[in-house]
């Protein structure tokens, strides 16, 4: 995507959803910072921004959507995007808070990364969609890695999002299956 950021290490999903930045410096506890660090905060402010300019949506619903991925980076940006919609979020970083917030928050939907550290996303929407207690619960698998979508599908994911996504297609996909949630 032109103009876009990707940071992190090879062979890892890491990257940032956020137009690039100039490098400039920034002063933070008397110390300077330049590079992708100075731009991390004026990138996140500018998107808060640009989210409230947008508006939030006509419907505002209190459903709760729980964000599972191991890149915090990834998390902080999906949540801000999704509570200018109008969403409560939570958010985790392995399966095993995963599974404690969801029996705490009973979300209506989860967002979950097909490979989580040295866990198996799929395995674990199996689980979920295998358990009477969860089994009605939307699961949108989100990759960086080519998958196979049909495998997907065959252990009850509902959704598919490639990794880095277009803004509008998380929006998108998530009215989608929250819409589905309503009815």
């Amino acid at each position: 995507m032109p103009g876009s950021r990707k940071a992190g290490k090879e062979g890892n999903n890491y990257f940032i959803l956020l137009r690039a930045f100039p490098a400039k410096k920034i002063k933070r506890n008397g110390t300077e910072t330049t590079g992708a660090n100075a731009n991390i905060s004026p990138a996140l402010e500018s998107l808060e921004r640009f989210l409230e300019e947008r508006g939030k949506p006509n419907i505002v619903r209190e459903k709760k959507i729980l964000l599972l991925d191991d890149n915090k980076d990834l998390l902080l940006i999906v949540q801000i995007i999704l509570k200018q919609q109008g969403y409560d979020v939570v958010q985790a970083c392995c399966i095993d808070e995963a599974a404690q917030k969801i029996k705490i928050h009973q979300p209506a939907l989860i967002l979950m990364d097909v490979f989580i550290k040295d866990e198996d996303g799929r395995e674990f929407c199996s689980l979920l969609k295998n358990n009477p207690e969860t089994q009605s619960t939307k699961v949108v698998m989100m990759s960086g890695i080519e998958s196979d979508n049909d495998l997907l599908y065959a252990i009850g994911a509902d959704d598919f999002i490639p990794k880095p996504f277009d803004y509008n297609e998380l929006i998108e996909k998530v009215q989608r299956q929250m819409m589905q949630v309503e009815a």
